[in-house]
């Protein structure tokens, strides 16, 4: 039996695969929500996590302490996994982590790459995308 894909089709499809890894920052009793610039090509205004890629080579703990001290300026202490996820888009495949976060500066400072964050109360009842919900119900189950 044939492969199903060739190597230059497995090499164009992983040109399209990321790792991506996201901070769920909680204290007390609420987490960090961030908005992506208008500037930003991918996603512009979108209400997310903090978080990226991870870079080839990188420890998915390193790469979300990177990513959220890059975007906020906050250095974090990870607790745990919150929750581990996947997305197909029209032209990229993304798996994700999340992980339980608790700051341990609390001066933000946003990057380019973000145009507002607040924190919201844990059991808001403000209409959220449902990533982030999943991440809530995440964080309540344990």
């Amino acid at each position: 039996m044939g492969r199903p894909y060739s190597r230059k089709k497995i090499s164009q499809k992983m040109e399209n695969f990321r790792i991506v890894v996201k901070g769920f920052i909680v204290d007390e009793g609420k987490f960090l929500l961030v908005q992506r610039s208008k500037n930003e090509k991918i996603n512009s205004l979108i209400y997310t996590l903090p978080g990226g890629n991870i870079h080839f080579g990188e420890k998915p703990k390193d790469a979300v302490k990177r990513e959220v001290k890059e975007e906020t300026n906050l250095d974090i202490e990870i607790e745990k996994i919150n929750t581990v996820w996947s997305f197909m888009g029209e032209d990229a495949f993304i798996i994700g982590i999340t992980f339980l976060c608790k700051p341990i500066t609390r001066n933000i400072k946003l990057n380019v790459e973000l145009e507002y964050f607040q924190w919201i109360e844990l059991n808001t009842k403000k209409e959220l995308p449902k990533s982030i919900m999943k991440e809530i119900e995440a964080y309540v189950k344990g």
